[in-house]
């Protein structure tokens, strides 16, 4: 076993309070990341606090999308805490106001599946990065740590980590898509996951701000 995928599962069971984040402007990827880990984390009896900018519209649909917390409404921040950060690993991309709240963090792990960048700045010297840019998503990578711990996926868990997986692969006709990426996702349906559900939210019912953020958030993956 990779020697940070061991110290991110020693940090899920030493530490009580956990902080979940994600990239500015946050998509699909990003948010069912956040949802799929804050589920695991409530059975696993941890704290869980997954907050954001802003709530798309059109994911709402996403299970258990009403724990998300909008930062300006956010007061309670534990004392001792850990962060992790799905779908980003650079502070440049975090909205400023949610930086502001985890810069106390005790440490930070960065679950990513983009190309790390060049001289990039870190976090804090006290990160763990489990980065793979060969994954076709987060959601992706999330899934196959859960496996690799033998965690239980519930059918909500499935339904946020194949939304993520269908949005960052375009509907799977990017060239991100292999048979490895069918596989997983065929196995997230068997898992209780919805694909039409996701279909017709994720796509059809999108305004068009949205839209724009969309185009903006492809730029960067």
């Amino acid at each position: 076993m990779d020697e940070n995928l061991k110290k991110f599962f020693n940090i899920l069971e030493s530490f009580e309070n956990f902080i979940l984040i994600t990239h500015l402007n946050p998509d699909a990827d990003g948010i069912s990341s956040m949802l799929a880990l804050h589920n695991l984390l409530k059975l696993l009896n941890k704290n869980s606090f997954p907050l954001l900018e802003n709530i798309p519209e059109n994911i709402k649909f996403l299970p258990h999308s009403e724990d998300l917390i909008l930062i300006d409404n956010f007061n309670n921040l534990p004392q001792k805490f850990a962060t992790i950060i799905l779908d980003a690993h650079s502070p440049e991309r975090i909205f400023e106001k949610i930086y502001e709240k985890i810069l106390n963090s005790e440490v930070f792990i960065i679950i990513d599946h983009h190309q790390i960048e060049k001289n990039k700045k870190l976090f804090f010297e006290n990160e763990i990065t489990i980065i793979d840019p060969l994954a076709p998503s987060t959601t992706f990578l999330i899934y196959k740590i859960l496996k690799n711990k033998n965690f239980i996926i519930t059918p909500e868990m499935a339904q946020n980590l194949l939304a993520g997986l269908y949005f960052d692969t375009g509907c799977f006709k990017y060239e991100n898509v292999d048979e490895k990426t069918f596989l997983i996702a065929s196995e997230l349906c068997e898992l209780g996951a919805k694909p039409h559900l996701i279909a017709s939210h994720l796509f059809e019912n999108i305004s068009l701000k949205e839209l724009e953020t969309l185009k903006s958030n492809f730029k960067q993956t």
